[in-house]
């Protein structure tokens, strides 16, 4: 699996308002926000475009109930346009990510694709609160305390922080996230109990981990080693 930048993709015709999600003729719809990088990075983190998932299928009266997940193939750095059908999106199957969702019992499938609007603006992005709580054990790394970060955000610092530990790689790759399954959507309160541990490493390229909250494991997650930018 390679992260590299994502060619821009033109589709349709049609002008889109930033950050609101339309219902397209039939049940698919597309959510175009505004985003932000975060802190020094130069591309879109994964904890953004998690975000972004959840509020454009909540944007369109949807409340995401079960299993979730995220593919991210290739680094954006365009600002980005989540396509979701109730069906799979095979135009999209080159996509920089792809997504799913349940939602009221229906399996929602969807693509990420960039405009061709840059993305300019950048916000703080402080890992120090979750970095100063963690406690790591052997191969695997928790909180020990309240850090009032949203949960997907401690899910990637813990994964990020573990395999700076356990891992030694070149300075010119750094770890991204390559793919998240959830059981579940992720609670406020989950944050303060969450415990990262590793499974497995595949090569010396991709792992995976998985995400327990409490003694309740309700997911997993695969980090991959590529380029900086």
């Amino acid at each position: 699996m390679a992260l590299r930048p994502a060619l821009s993709r033109s589709i349709g015709s049609t002008t889109r308002m930033p950050g609101t999600a339309r219902v397209d003729a039939g049940p698919s719809f597309v959510h175009a926000p505004s985003v932000t990088f975060r802190a020094h990075r130069d591309y879109l983190h994964s904890t953004t475009l998690f975000k972004e998932m959840l509020a454009g299928a909540e944007a369109a009266g949807l409340v995401p109930e079960g299993p979730i997940e995220l593919r991210v193939r290739r680094l954006m750095r365009r600002q980005p346009e989540l396509h979701y059908s109730p069906s799979p999106i095979a135009a999209f199957e080159d996509a920089p990510a792809i997504f799913s969702l349940q939602a009221s019992g229906v399996v929602w499938h969807g693509a990420v694709v960039e405009r061709e609007l840059p993305i300019i603006a950048r916000e703080p992005y402080d890992e120090t609160p979750i970095v100063s709580r963690a406690v790591i054990e052997s191969t695997s790394v928790r909180v020990g305390g309240p850090t009032g970060m949203h949960p997907i955000e401690i899910v990637t610092s813990l994964t990020l922080l573990l395999h700076q530990r356990l891992f030694k790689i070149g300075d010119d790759r750094k770890w991204y996230l390559a793919r998240l399954e959830l059981m579940r959507p992720l609670q406020a309160s989950d944050g303060d109990n969450t415990r990262i541990g590793l499974v497995r490493r595949f090569g010396t390229t991709l792992t995976r981990s998985s995400i327990a909250v409490g003694e309740e494991r309700i997911g997993q997650i695969e980090f991959i080693a590529g380029p900086i930018g």
